[in-house]
């Protein structure tokens, strides 16, 4: 149901997907990661959220984000198979941290995913890693 309603919105939108995908051309060119980003299905998150002119501004931030804070290498990581609790200091950070998602579906079929954050002791977990390593495991949690 839910890769129907995907397609068609695919079909309705194609013009003003490839009007995206043009603009976006010189961006994806040069950052090869996002190459694997530019499926159409990817491209609509964004239209149906604005006007194709400001989805190829919002796709571009989000790659400078991705660029920024180096996403490319935890998707490596990722690739290369390591497992989240082969995370360095993954035992550290999930006893203050702990992943603990909700994960259902809306009346649409649509998934949700909701983080229990007020059980987070970040205070404690800065005493045994660094505010990078938590950063960087986030990254991470976001690309898993």
């Amino acid at each position: 149901m839910e890769e129907e309603l995907i397609d068609e919105m695919v079909i309705k939108h194609q013009n003003d997907i490839n009007l995206i995908r043009t603009a976006l051309k010189s961006e994806s060119e040069s950052t090869s990661e996002e190459k694997l980003h530019m499926e159409d299905s990817w491209i609509i998150r964004f239209l149906i959220a604005s006007s194709p002119e400001k989805a190829v501004v919002r796709i571009k931030e989000m790659i400078e984000w991705r660029n920024t804070h180096k996403m490319h290498n935890v998707l490596h990581k990722l690739k290369s198979g390591l497992n989240p609790w082969d995370f360095p200091n993954y035992e550290k950070i999930q006893t203050h941290l702990p992943h603990t998602p909700f994960f259902s579906f809306t009346n649409c079929n649509s998934p949700v995913s909701i983080e229990y954050c007020g059980t987070w002791d970040v205070s404690s977990a800065l005493k045994l890693v660094t505010l990078e390593d938590l950063y960087e495991y986030q990254r991470y949690k976001l690309e898993y």
